[in-house]
């Protein structure tokens, strides 16, 4: 149930780019390259804080930058930063010619974030990064989201979010007022049975909702990460330890000593993966729920009666009841995961969600790509690769619908375009033509445009016109049209059948058409005087014959017709 968010990659940073363990004057492997681009790329920003706690300023370069870890123990990054030094001292370096990079990986700003925590490592920071709002201890990363949505975590019946702001949002069962979040800014947030815990951006903790247990009574001090559980709750104090507070009944109320990365409490167990990567469970085992596998893990999530964890190479091993193929992971790589009550979902490393277990809670994850997930009593939410919040599953109290702000908008505007057009051409060039093309939006239309635009000069021939509009939230729509122009020949073809259409007496009729047919012919033979001249004598015919064999009107609709015809050709 509960949302790692910020904590689940940055253990996965912590473990590919930490102290000891960037191969600085080594090359490295594609697979290594591609978890850490696959992890990387997934943060829209990031931050950085020394050993000690230290702020670093100023900003990241968020361009593809190569990678050259050379074999003078350089981590260099050409046309950026500089490079950082093994033993942890900055030199700034003049733009690296591509014959001098040994080995050459297009990862987006990697090179800046590796560097940068192997001088963590060493306290000694260059300009160039921007610092989260709180310390960390060592070189750990802050996700900061570019949508509405920062993180959200899935509770027993109710569901919180952090906003981009920092500010909460819950949603659902409000018993005991779980889901009515304090004021103020917070970095994390952890949905549990009845209550919710989240750390303030100054590492305190605040807790709300169910106090029977005094699950709500937070301990002083700061903290990286919190855990809300059934009836407990368990966070990560600064200094790397585990506390917990409330419902003791099986012992999962007193954690292990040591450090720890990040903590998961559940109904009655808790688990946490240690700084060496290993998991440590303790709390009620009925089903071997607190009793981990072997081997080095970057996140771990405790579900009612069992255990899953990612483990370092991204693959999937869980523990405990298995009653509803709860422990059964999908294969394949993975990033983040979360335990719910009977079913788990996870987030694979190219953004797509996978869930298993109980059927009727796991549901269908909707398609795209996702940042994190969260997977709660009967339903799941997770944050979009847009920041927008989805859910599925159980929807009966409210815990599956989030507020509109953070649901988003993914309705693309709706254009009216007209239908294909045909025109005549009014010179050699064409003929301006005007059209009119509406757009509407559930939330407003941001943008719109044609082209070619209304009132633009459209050649003698078939144009597509292509309109795109786009709301505030990123959703676009194409529609087009097509815009016939007529040329001359194509004109005297309307222009026949206009004449025979009147109803004139025999001889008129046959004289004009032969007339047409004549310029017709002449123009096919590239004779334009010859063309001219036969509708300059279609004129003279049709003036002479006014109010006699020919209405007024119908002179006038066929003089302009030849008139505009004439203009085309250039006579």
């Amino acid at each position: 149930m509960e949302a790692l968010g910020q904590n689940a990659l940055r253990a996965r940073i912590q473990w590919d780019t930490g102290c000891g363990s960037f191969p600085i004057g080594k090359k490295i492997s594609e697979a290594d390259a591609a978890m850490l681009i696959a992890d990387v790329n997934r943060l829209p920003a990031r931050g950085l804080m020394t050993r000690s706690g230290t702020p670093v300023t100023g900003s990241v370069e968020a361009t593809v930058t190569p990678l050259n870890v050379a074999g003078d123990g350089l981590a260099a990054f050409p046309g950026s930063f500089g490079a950082i030094r093994t033993d942890g001292s900055f030199s700034r370096l003049q733009s690296i010619k591509e014959n001098t990079v040994r080995k050459k990986l297009e990862i987006i700003t990697l090179a800046t974030v590796a560097a940068l925590a192997l001088a963590a490592c060493n306290e000694r920071i260059p300009t160039g990064i921007r610092a989260p709002t709180r310390p960390i201890p060592g070189p750990t990363f802050d996700i900061v989201a570019s949508g509405p949505a920062a993180m959200v975590s899935a509770g027993f019946e109710h569901t919180c979010a952090v906003r981009a702001d920092g500010t909460i949002a819950c949603w659902g069962n409000n018993g005991s007022g779980r889901a009515t979040p304090p004021a103020g800014t917070f970095t994390q947030v952890s949905a549990g049975g009845s209550h919710t815990c989240g750390v303030r951006t100054d590492g305190t903790i605040a807790c709300w909702g169910d106090t029977f247990w005094s699950q709500t009574t937070a301990p002083a001090g700061t903290f990286t990460q919190v855990s809300a559980g059934g009836m407990h709750t368990c966070g990560v104090r600064t200094n790397g330890t585990v506390a917990c507070w409330s419902f003791n009944s099986d012992g999962q109320g007193a954690p292990p000593a040591g450090t720890f990365t990040q903590v998961s409490a559940s109904g009655l167990h808790a688990c946490a993966v240690r700084t060496d990567g290993t998991v440590a469970c303790w709390g009620f085992n009925a089903s071997g729920q607190a009793k981990p596998p072997a081997g080095t893990f970057t996140q771990v999530s405790g579900g009612l009666s069992y255990s899953c964890a990612v483990r370092t190479d991204g693959t999937i091993a869980c523990w405990g009841d298995n009653n509803y193929s709860q422990t059964m992971a999908p294969a394949g790589t993975f990033i983040q995961l979360s335990a719910g009550n009977y079913h788990s979902c996870a987030l694979r490393t190219d953004g797509t969600v996978a869930c298993w277990g109980f059927g009727d809670s796991r549901g269908t994850p909707p398609a795209g790509t996702f940042t994190q997930v969260s997977a709660g009593g009967s339903h799941t939410c997770a944050v979009r690769t847009n920041g927008t919040v989805a859910c599925w599953g159980d929807v009966s109290r409210g815990e599956a619908t989030p507020p509109a702000d953070l649901a988003g908008d993914e309705t693309p505007p709706i254009i009216t375009v007209p239908p294909d057009m045909r025109v005549n051409a009014t010179s050699p060039a064409g003929a301006a033509v005007a059209y009119t093309v509406s757009a509407s939006d559930n939330v407003g239309v941001a943008s719109q445009s044609c082209a070619p635009a209304s009132g633009s000069l459209f050649p003698i021939a078939t144009t597509t016109v292509t309109c795109t509009a786009s709301d505030a939230t990123g959703n676009s729509a194409i529609a087009s049209f097509a815009v016939t122009v007529q040329g001359a020949d194509a004109q005297m073809t309307d222009l026949s059948a206009t004449v025979e259409g009147l109803g004139l007496q025999e001889g008129t009729e046959t004289s004009l058409t032969a007339k047409l047919d004549a310029a017709v012919a002449s123009l096919a033979a590239g004779n334009t005087s010859a063309a001219c001249g036969q509708l300059d004598a279609m004129i003279n015919q049709i003036t002479a014959q006014i109010d006699k064999k020919i209405s007024a009107a119908h002179a006038a609709t066929l003089i302009a017709d030849i008139n505009r015809i004439r203009a085309v050709v250039g006579c």
